[in-house]
């Protein structure tokens, strides 16, 4: 353990020095394998590298280094630097592979795991919202590791698919993996910290930084083994993303959307370039079934698509309170009576009855005779 926190010493020192986009810092670690090497390089031989280079590594103070591992032991923040075991061949696969990683909660055999990016943009309709989640929610529940990058929207609401269906999910931050952004997210950092992982190339306490984001984009797709893009519109950062998947030889699926929404306008152009467009989860598991064995599940695609549609349409009310959307989401299509609903939500009568009221005021639940109730679904 002594000599791991030694090597990570180095490592992260080298990480402070240069950025993953510093070519020639590449080309010299190739050359002498670890950043202890260059660290005691004798000072005879600086004298046939650049002088910005030179003028770098000179700067021999450790102390910042041992401050962050301090800082990781202090908040049970676990490294992984490249030269440990446990680091993903995935991301040694990229010319751009980040030398260290910090992490909180669970750390997956990536290479021998199915995992799936599920990115889109942050300003999704409930359209986006629905099929996130629905998505997601399958796929988990057939084997796949969700993976995405824990901002509004899609990200959001694909992470949370996976954690309804039970499943695992790894979030790639943008910042330190102590800095939750945006705060409004912080309910389903604490859940992936909670049922997977929180990562990130950057040590704590690291701010938000607008380059960050594409930066962190290559990770999602190279931890995966296809990104799934649900809706981009033009200069969404999760096209981002997929160009980062053409680049690293990974799959690219897109779902389609209207022709007349801006949300779609990437979305459509990845299919246009060549991006394969799915209409439900076999569409992405047939790429994938000669290489991993997915659970069954008695769920048909047929059930699969109306339970995104559900989704969609509690998702087009706004202003819902805690009760109202625990009640929707217990009812479907099909009548329900109210004691069914008092037994599933654990409500008390009449808080059923007051909130189906007012769910029939707005619109979204219809009352049948003999105290039934259904979503207010045009099927």
């Amino acid at each position: 353990m002594k000599r791991k926190m030694a090597d990570q010493k180095y490592w992260i020192w080298f990480s402070q020095l240069f950025t993953f986009q510093d070519l020639l810092a590449r080309k010299i670690l190739e050359i002498y394998k670890t950043p202890e090497a260059i660290y005691h390089i004798a000072p005879e031989d600086l004298k046939l590298f650049p002088e910005d280079f030179k003028k770098k590594i000179q700067n021999k103070d450790l102390a910042q280094a041992e401050q962050i591992i301090a800082e990781c032991h202090k908040k049970h923040i676990n490294i992984v630097t490249y030269e440990d075991e446990e680091y993903p061949q995935r991301l040694k696969n990229i010319p751009d592979f980040p030398y260290v990683i910090y992490h909180f909660g669970k750390w997956y055999d990536f290479d021998h795991l199915p995992a799936l990016a599920v990115v889109g943009t942050r300003k999704c309709t409930p359209y986006g919202k629905a099929v996130a989640e629905g998505f997601s929610k399958e796929l988990s529940r057939r084997g796949m590791l969700i993976v995405s990058g824990l901002a509004l929207g899609v990200d959001a609401h694909a992470h949370l698919g996976a954690l309804k269906a039970g499943g695992e999910t790894v979030a790639v931050l943008g910042s330190g993996v102590d800095v939750i952004y945006p705060k409004t997210n912080k309910d389903i950092f604490d859940l992936v910290y909670a049922h997977g992982a929180v990562i990130s190339e950057y040590p704590p306490g690291t701010s938000v930084k607008k380059y960050y984001f594409p930066a962190r984009n290559r990770l999602i797709s190279a931890l995966s083994l296809g990104v799934l893009v649900v809706e981009a519109g033009r200069g969404s950062g999760s096209l981002i993303t997929a160009n980062c998947a053409l680049e690293q030889g990974k799959d690219v699926f897109a779902v389609p959307d209207s022709i007349l929404s801006q949300n779609s306008e990437g979305s459509l152009g990845l299919i246009q370039q060549g991006a394969k467009c799915v209409a439900r989860v076999e569409d992405i598991l047939v790429e994938y079934e000669g290489q991993y064995a997915f659970r069954k599940t008695e769920k048909k695609p047929e059930n699969e698509t109306n339970e995104m549609k559900r989704d969609e349409y509690i998702a087009s009310f706004q202003n819902l309170n805690e009760t109202e959307k625990l009640i929707l989401e217990t009812l479907s299509s099909k009548p329900l009576l109210a004691d069914d609903v008092v037994s599933l939500t654990g409500l008390t009568a009449a808080q059923v009855i007051s909130t189906m009221t007012m769910l029939e005021i707005k619109g979204a639940v219809q009352a049948l005779a003999g105290r039934r109730y259904r979503l207010n679904l045009n099927e």
